[in-house]
Order: structure tokens, then sequence, then C-alpha cells
């Protein structure tokens, strides 16, 4: 099978207004089109955030724990100090603390010390607080790169079951993260998580889940030929999910699958091959029929794909 991406029945609902903004700049709702992760770090510091440079170890050192201790400030009086902390690590990662003494083994280090604190603030009550959050991960994740790819598993749980609640600015900012930290880091192992969620009971999450899939497979390197590539050792997970999912009782969810079968088309050709033979003969003339246009929007989302990879100035 050929290698392609995105639905008509996706095309048109976006030409609607499907994933259309909420004034913010932000997608809004947990319904966001399978192709408007081209956008490239929406998610971007308040304009009050100045760098902040280090220029010893120590200092660094120092820096992070004290983030570390405002971040654990627990009372409702005190989410300020949490607000403050996270816009500090912000400042640190645009003062270019992640490559100090061109390195990142002391920032990463100090960064371990921060997940706990960092997925409480993504979970929290607030939504200046959980968008705050979201910012201070997409920023990392513009800043290191693969190196924050562990994080992005970690983290992703709790960023998908925030993108589908119903306060907008909660919903798009975890949505706009999880692309962003996709897109930066390539989270192969995040796969399992992916195959999961489009089974799940919810389909706000199935849809986020096939969006999240079709971007994954266009940010992940096709394989070389003969070579095994990342996601083979999770193809039966995502062949699995994606079968059920190309005849889920949600019209959008079979869409984003459609979309997501012609991104995974490029690293399992075996495997969706074999899925496409199986499928009934309806499913099997909706994806033939978007054969096509997937080609040429293959070409588009790897251009954007390209921008969300390449390393950050």
């Amino acid at each position: 099978l050929s290698s392609s991406s995105a639905s008509s029945d996706v095309h048109k609902r976006q030409a609607r207004g499907f994933g259309a903004t909420d004034g913010s700049g932000q997608t809004a709702g947990p319904a966001g089109g399978a192709a408007d992760f081209a956008e490239v770090d929406v998610l971007t510091p308040s304009t009050d955030v100045r760098p902040l440079r280090v220029h010893t170890e120590r200092d660094l050192t120092a820096e992070m724990g004290t983030i570390a201790l405002d971040l654990r400030a627990s009372t409702a009086a005190e989410w300020t100090t949490r607000q403050a902390a996270l816009r500090r690590l912000q400042a640190l990662v645009l003062g270019g603390a992640p490559s100090l003494n061109g390195d990142a083994t002391l920032f990463l280090a100090g960064l371990r010390t921060l997940r706990e604190p960092l997925a409480a603030q993504v979970a929290d009550l607030r939504s200046q607080i959980i968008r705050e959050a979201c910012v201070t991960l997409a920023l990392l994740a513009r800043a290191l790169g693969d190196a924050f790819e562990s994080y992005v598993d970690f983290f992703f749980e709790k960023l998908l079951r925030q993108s589908v609640i119903t306060i907008a600015i909660i919903s798009s900012s975890a949505h706009l993260c999880l692309r962003a930290l996709i897109a930066r880091t390539r989270p192969h192992r995040c796969a399992p998580r992916i195959a999961a969620a489009l089974a799940d009971r919810s389909s706000a999450v199935r849809v986020r889940a096939a969006e999240y899939c079709e971007l994954l497979a266009r940010v992940l390197p096709p394989p070389a030929d003969g070579e095994r590539g990342p996601l083979e050792r999770h193809a039966d997970a995502l062949i699995g999910a994606l079968r059920v999912a190309l005849r889920d009782a949600v019209a959008d969810v079979r869409a984003l699958a459609r979309s997501a079968f012609w991104a995974l088309n490029a690293h399992l050709p075996a495997h969706c091959s074999a899925l496409m033979a199986a499928s009934d003969v309806q499913t099997q003339r909706l994806l033939r029929e978007e054969e096509h246009a997937a080609a040429q929007r293959s070409l588009e989302l790897a251009e954007a794909c390209l921008l969300y990879t390449s390393p950050s100035p």
C-alpha cells in the first residue's frame, strides 16, 4: 500500500470550522482536525517571562531545587507560588539552562526531581496552573527534543484526560501540549498508550488518540528497507486498535482512523495490507477513495513535521 494521510470527511469538517479556535488562538473543545497540527509551538510563555541565565552548575542546581520546593506548595492560597515556579523554569529554559556548558546532563538530572511536581500541576484544578504547566512541558520538549522522550510517556495519560474535558482553555492547552510533545520528541514508547486510548469508552478520547497516532507515525522516520522501525514492536497493539477504530460508531473516529492507517502504512506496510484485506468492503472503499488525496496530504504533513522536529534556535 502507498503511504498517505487525512480523510476527506475531516477536511470537510475543518472547512466548516472543525477545530476552530476559542479566541485565544488555541483549538477549542475536544474535537480537533487531523490536519490542524501543522501549527508549530503554539503554546508559548507569557511575554513577561524573560530568559534567566545561569553560569555555573551550582547556580543551576540551586534554581532547580527552589523550583521543586515551590511546586510542592499544596494549599490553594499558594497557587501563585506554583505559577511563579513554572514561569521560572520556563525562564531557565529560555536562558539556555538545558545546554549549560554544552551538556544537558545536569539539567536533566534536576528535571527528574520535577517529574511528580510537574504532573501535579497538569492535574491541578486551576486552569491557569494547567495551562502554565502545558506551556512549560512544550517548551522543555522544544529545548530537549528526543532527550525529553521518556517524560512524554510519564505525562501522556494525564494530558490525554485533560485534553477532553469541557473547559476549553484546559482541553486546548493539554491537546496542543501533547501534539508538541509528540512532534518534538517522537515518543514511540507511547504507542501502547495510544493504542489503548483508541479503545477508550469516551469517544472524545478515541478521537484524540487517532490524531496522536497519525502524528506519531508522521514524525517518526520510516524504516529503511529490510529494517525494523520502532513501531514494529507495537504493531499488534496499534493494528488491533486501528481495526476496531475503523468500525467505530462515531464518524470522527472512523475518519481519523483512516488517516492514521495511511500514516502507519509507511512503518507497517505488511500489517496495513493485511488489515486492508481483512476489512469489510465499505471500509476498503473509503480507504481507497482517500488514497489519492492522502498522498498530497502526506507531503504537507511532512513539511509541518520538519518544522516541529528541527532544532530550536
